[in-house]
């Protein structure tokens, strides 16, 4: 491939991520105010380069169904292939990214908040809060030879169908209680063969919180760490963990990230938005943008159509 058709490529396949606030927190946009479900269906091109999107975590359940090619998502420190005809339902508040693949791929995503489920405090207690604290692992593969595999994908795909349907919530709510119900059954028969490190967990989190929040600042490993309140060795091994970077590649993978965005939608010179996101000089800036994406970010800016008079 020419440097002409990488650029192309690259800017052709620059997906919008989701809304994710300067702490990872996802701000979900429900399709109607006040029911918190989204439903879609999304067709993703090989070796997409999810522009904006960044680890990170939301109180509501995710379901992921892959109903063609094979793609990887990662939960926590976990990798998690999926094949054509397998899901996975990702708990409340963990760690987790779509991570890019070499074919195409399409997938149905289902999110809602747990309160959707709490018709009362009963079942609240009973049948929701257990599930989401202790009785669900990080995440759970679905299939259709589980039993109520089927009940879940089913109801994932019908869910997609009623997005775009008028007064559609008394359905919808029908087959996410039908949904649960066999989510429920599976938690209680399957065996957790690993639990949830809590302590470690929220240390990820306000770590990587430090680093979206002052990506343009400078950060060393020493201010990594002291947030987290661990050591050296525990943050580097702990980072290579949950995002197959050390501390210092994994900022330096959401500055060029965010500079993308800068680059696309902005006319700030090359310079600009080198400081903007936090490199101390354009050269390392431009360096480090064509190691990581095989391109400088002036072709990047380019091939998006973005024409400034001067950049330096």
């Amino acid at each position: 491939m020419d440097n002409v058709q990488l650029v192309n490529k690259i800017c052709d396949e620059v997906i919008n991520g989701p809304d994710i606030d300067e702490r990872g927190l996802e701000r979900m946009h429900y399709d109607i105010s006040g029911y918190k479900l989204f439903a879609r269906r999304n067709h993703i091109q090989a070796n997409a380069v999810f522009n904006g999107m960044k680890i990170h975590w939301h109180d509501e359940i995710e379901i992921i169904y892959v109903r063609s090619g094979h793609m990887k998502y990662r939960v926590n420190e976990h990798i998690v292939p999926l094949n054509k005809g397998e899901g996975i339902i990702v708990n409340s508040r963990q760690l987790h990214i779509m991570q890019s693949c070499d074919v195409d791929y399409e997938v149905d995503c289902v999110i809602f908040h747990p309160e959707m489920l709490c018709a009362s405090e009963h079942i609240k207690k009973r049948y929701v809060e257990p599930v989401i604290n202790t009785k669900m692992p990080e995440y759970m593969l679905v299939d259709q030879s589980l039993s109520g595999g089927r009940t879940v994908i089913d109801g994932i795909g019908k869910l997609v169908e009623l997005a775009y349907v008028k007064d559609m919530e008394m359905e919808a709510q029908a087959l996410l209680f039908s949904m649960w119900h066999a989510i429920y059954n599976m938690c209680c028969h399957q065996v957790v063969q690993e639990t949830v490190d809590y302590d470690e967990l929220q240390s990820m989190r306000t770590m990587l919180e430090y680093i979206y929040m002052h990506y343009a600042d400078r950060i060393t490993i020493a201010d990594i760490c002291k947030v987290g309140q661990i050591g050296k060795s525990v943050c580097t091994k702990m980072f290579t963990d949950y995002t197959n970077y050390s501390p210092i590649e994994f900022v330096r993978q959401f500055r060029v990230s965010k500079s993308m965005e800068l680059l696309k939608n902005t006319s700030l010179s090359i310079t600009e938005i080198a400081y903007e996101v936090g490199f101390n000089n354009a050269s390392f800036y431009t360096e480090t943008f064509k190691k990581l994406r095989g391109i400088t970010p002036k072709e990047f800016r380019k091939s998006c159509g973005v024409n400034c008079d001067m950049e330096g």
